[in-house]
C-alpha cells in the first residue's frame, strides 16, 4: 500500500512470483480493504479509497480485482517515441 500524500487515495498492490506465489495474491488482496480502513482511522480520515492499476495483460489480475469489488473507473493509454536521433543538450550558459 502507498499513499505519500496521507490524504485520499491508498494505492494498493498486492507483488508475488508469477508461477509460485499465484495462489496468494487474492488472499493478500482481500486484507487490503481492511487494512486501508485502519490507516484511514489511524490518520482520523472518514474514509479513503483503495485504488489499483492494472496493464492490458494483466487479466488474472483484473479479475482479482474485480472479485474483490473493484470497479474500473479510468483506462490509461501509453505511449512512446524513439529516442534516437535527437540533437543533444545545448551547452550550459556561460556563469
Amino acid at each position: 500500500m502507498d499513499n505519500p500524500t496521507g490524504v485520499g487515495r491508498e494505492f494498493v498492490e498486492a507483488y508475488v512470483d508469477p508461477e509460485r506465489g499465484a495462489a496468494l495474491r487474492a488472499p493478500l488482496l482481500a486484507r487490503m480493504p481492511d487494512r486501508v480502513a485502519e490507516r484511514a482511522a489511524e490518520w482520523k480520515l472518514p474514509a479513503l479509497t483503495a485504488r489499483a492499476a492494472v496493464f492490458a495483460p494483466e487479466t488474472r489480475w483484473a479479475g482479482e480485482l474485480a472479485e474483490a469489488g473493484f470497479t474500473r473507473v479510468k483506462r490509461y493509454v501509453r505511449m512512446s517515441r524513439p529516442l534516437a536521433g535527437l540533437p543533444g543538450e545545448p551547452p550550459p550558459r556561460p556563469g
